[in-house]
């Protein structure tokens, strides 16, 4: 498999505070979707659908954020997808996809135009994140690589395994 080019020491940290800008811009824009739809006449009524796609959007924009900055630490405890640069590459695209569903449906309102953006900015971000990104050890222990999640304990790759724990 082909490795990905070196970029330098300096990607890591600007991905992550790129990602951080990407959830508090999730945020505004299912914010600003959510006040776009209940000023419009009968926008919640016409369109329920986008009324949940837009709280999951700030809902979850909130929890990249929260992932990203390790606040609280509960976050990566339950949701440990987040702790990995794949897992939570996969999310944010998950949520660009929402993002452009709702953007792409909306009645073109600036709410719309700006969810549209932050949708795009969000998918290169989760390309970005995936190949460059920062995994959170959270709740990794020194001796043999075993972690703690809140599905479980596993064993990090290439660690070797204690003859006491069954994974």
């Amino acid at each position: 498999m082909p490795s990905l080019p070196e970029c330098g020491p300096w990607i890591s940290p600007v991905v992550h505070i790129a990602n951080i800008c990407a959830g508090i811009g999730l945020v505004v824009s299912g914010i600003l979707s959510l006040i776009g739809l209940f000023t419009s006449l009968g926008g919640v009524a016409k369109s329920p659908l986008g009324f949940l796609i837009c709280l999951y959007v700030a809902f979850f924009g909130l929890m990249l954020v929260a992932g990203e900055l390790n606040k609280p630490a509960s976050i990566l405890y339950h949701f440990s997808f987040l702790s990995g640069k794949v897992g939570r590459g996969i999310f944010e695209l998950f949520v660009a996809s929402l993002c452009l569903t709702q953007g792409f449906s909306g009645s073109g309102q600036v709410a719309d135009i700006f969810i549209i953006i932050v949708g795009f900015l969000a998918f290169i971000c989760a390309i970005l994140t995936m190949c460059y990104g920062i995994d959170h050890d959270v709740g990794a222990s020194e001796e043999g690589g075993l972690f703690r999640t809140g599905g479980g304990i596993f064993q990090r790759r290439g660690a070797t395994s204690h003859p006491s724990t069954t994974i």
